[in-house]
């Protein structure tokens, strides 16, 4: 049995022997992480969850947002875009919006990349700091990771 918390309060989770084998390094205090699991509702009050997933913040996959204020600043700038998205390979897709337009374009998976600072920090320079955005994704857009 494990407790995990969080802003809200805490609750108490059964996690199989097997799971905790395959994710003891990830049960660490202060770590963040998502369990998935079904309820189990006893005799006590509270019930319990029982662990099926254990799921780290930082597995879970992003966007990157790349704004263009406009298809011409979207063609005076793109090969510059391309370029710097080529030195980084990840699990993040990338989404290009043209605002004047509202047309949004989500590149094909051999164009994802990692959403690291230095990967943000270049595009920053390119497009500024407020036409790129690194989106968390939701715990429903992953599949189940054994």
């Amino acid at each position: 049995f494990i407790t995990v918390e969080d802003l809200v309060g805490s609750v108490e989770v059964l996690v199989f022997p097997k799971d905790y084998e395959r994710n003891r390094d990830l049960l660490v205090e202060e770590q963040k992480l998502f369990i998935k699991g079904r309820v189990s509702v006893g005799e006590d009050p509270v019930g319990k969850l029982v662990c099926e997933q254990m799921i780290p913040f930082e597995s879970l996959p992003r966007q990157l947002w790349l704004q263009f204020s406009d298809k011409k600043a979207y063609d005076d700038s793109i090969e510059k875009v391309m370029e710097c998205l080529k030195t980084s390979e990840g699990q993040d897709r990338v989404v290009i919006y043209l605002a004047s337009e509202r047309a949004r374009k989500i590149l094909p998976a051999n164009w994802q990349v990692s959403c690291e600072e230095s990967l943000l920090l270049k595009l920053y320079e390119i497009l500024g700091e407020k036409n790129v955005k690194a989106v968390q994704k939701g715990i429903e857009s992953i599949g189940k990771m054994n």
